[in-house]
């Protein structure tokens, strides 16, 4: 796994981190103790020796909530790893380059969320492909005017979950802007999407952690390029696009 890949898990990870201070530990937090554990440090580098051993010591610990005492050094494991995850990924983010690290965007910072967008809308020549379940008319009226003039975007959501005022949106923006800034829209069959994405040129992918309709209004959102698995989900989501419904 190279840094790019590592620091981008990480980052979701991070992301998606349960709430082990307020509850019981289950299944899902075990997953992502295991999967933060593999992901965090390299045990081979000698850098990391440290983080590693701290890891490997204090997560057994927030397995144990049996009494009083062992319910306080649950919570201390808790802070320990926090500190390790956000420490590891301080020290990813130096030796990559900025614009693979993607985006982390504080709630209510709407102007944030544009710029972040708009970065990875920059590193496009071609074309874009923006996937999003629920998309609405906030991705033309907000977002898509960040992308560079002539390249094509694409943009895919869910028949199902689509809101009303995407289609319209659609229609007025190709009115509009013509081949200058061209879009073309498609429906996936209903329940088929299941990320929020951007794909750039068919080569390099970024996953958002919430939908373009409300990105970062009420909570954190973060936008991370993906690593190894990008071409994976690239080839999917083009076979997906090919069998969508234009509109």
């Amino acid at each position: 796994m190279d840094n790019r890949e590592r620091y981008s898990r990480l980052k979701q990870l991070i992301a998606d981190m349960p709430d082990m201070m307020n509850n019981e530990p289950d299944m899902r937090t075990f997953q992502w103790l295991a999967a933060a554990h593999a992901v965090a440090v390299d045990p081979g580098n000698v850098m990391d020796t440290a983080d590693h051993a701290t890891l490997t010591t204090q997560i057994p610990h927030i397995r144990e909530a049996d009494d009083r005492a062992s319910f306080l050094i649950r919570k201390q494991a808790i802070s320990a790893v926090q500190s390790v995850l956000l420490r590891r990924l301080a020290a990813l983010e130096l030796k990559i380059a900025p614009s693979e690290s993607g985006a982390f965007i504080a709630a209510g910072n709407a102007f944030d969320a544009f710029a972040a967008v708009s970065k990875v809308f920059a590193e496009a020549k071609l074309e874009i492909l923006i996937v999003d379940p629920y998309l609405d008319s906030k991705v033309l009226e907000v977002f898509a005017v960040g992308a560079p003039e002539g390249v094509r975007m694409r943009l895919m959501a869910d028949s199902r979950d689509v809101k009303p005022t995407f289609k319209p949106a659609v229609e007025l923006w190709v009115k509009q802007y013509g081949a200058k800034r061209p879009v073309e829209a498609r429906l996936s069959p209903p329940r088929t999407l299941h990320d929020r994405a951007i794909f750039v040129d068919q080569k390099r992918a970024w996953s958002l952690t919430q939908s373009f309709n409300h990105l970062a209004e009420r909570s954190p959102a973060s936008i991370i390029e993906v690593g190894d698995i990008g071409t994976l989900k690239i080839a999917a989501y083009e076979s997906i696009w090919a069998a969508a419904t234009p509109i």
